[in-house]
C-alpha cells in the first residue's frame, strides 16, 4: 500500500525578510543579496504541515544559515602614498 501525503512549507521566522521558501518543495532561497559584513548568521524557523483534512500534522525545524564572506570590498587606503623599508636579503613571504 502506498501512502501519499501532500505537504506545505512556511517560514515562521524568515531572517528579517532575507529568505523565502517554496511552499510546495520546501526549498529555501535568499530573497535579496546577503552581506557577511552586515549579518554573518541567520536563524530561520520552518514549519512543515501535511494537508490531510482528517488528521493534519505539523512540525517545525530551526535552520542556521552561515554567510560565507567573499572579497566584495576593494581595499581602502587612508594615504595616497606609503614609504616602507625592506631589509636586504629578507626571505620572500615574511
Amino acid at each position: 500500500m502506498n501512502i501519499y501525503c501532500t505537504c506545505s512549507y512556511n517560514l515562521i521566522d524568515n531572517g528579517s525578510g532575507k529568505f523565502e521558501i517554496d511552499s510546495e518543495s520546501g526549498e529555501i532561497r535568499a530573497a535579496s543579496p546577503l552581506d557577511r559584513e552586515t549579518t554573518a548568521k541567520y536563524h530561520l524557523i520552518v514549519e512543515a504541515f501535511d494537508l490531510d483534512p482528517s488528521s493534519p500534522l505539523s512540525t517545525r525545524a530551526n535552520i542556521t544559515v552561515d554567510v560565507i564572506d567573499s572579497n566584495d570590498n576593494a581595499p581602502q587606503f587612508i594615504q595616497s602614498l606609503y614609504n616602507v623599508s625592506v631589509p636586504d636579503g629578507l626571505e620572500a613571504g615574511l
